[in-house]
């Protein structure tokens, strides 16, 4: 099932470096245009399949994520 993940930062710095490691990153078959960053609001949301959740919770995690949202995904 694929789910939507937001986080929420404290800076736009650590806003930044969460998205350019969710692009680096080695996710298998993960596309740059399933992620969508608010500078105002310092969020990013990730639409991503259940199979990779748990490696963009752990990137939010790593760069001290203030809160993280995770939803169904229904199109």
């Amino acid at each position: 099932m694929t789910k939507i993940l937001t986080a929420k930062f404290a800076s736009e710095d650590t806003l930044k470096n969460a998205e350019a490691d969710i692009l680096n990153s080695q996710i298998s078959g993960f596309p740059n245009e399933k992620i969508f960053v608010d500078k105002d609001k310092k969020e990013i949301k990730v639409i991503a399949s259940s199979g990779i959740v748990s490696e963009i919770r752990e990137i939010f995690k790593a760069h001290g994520a203030d809160s993280v949202t995770e939803t169904d995904w229904k199109e």
